[in-house]
């Protein structure tokens, strides 16, 4: 999950949900490695 709030609750709920990442914006890094590892699961 990206988003552009990054409080502590926003992410742990973003974690018991589901969520393999939480991001914030702006994101530095390698955006496209983050993504991959994501859908491993499913590739």
């Amino acid at each position: 999950m990206m988003s552009g709030f990054g409080t502590i609750a926003s992410v742990v709920e973003a974690i018991k949900k589901g969520a393999e990442n939480f991001t914030t914006k702006p994101f530095e890094g390698r955006f496209d490695l983050v993504a991959a590892h994501g859908l491993e699961p499913w590739t």
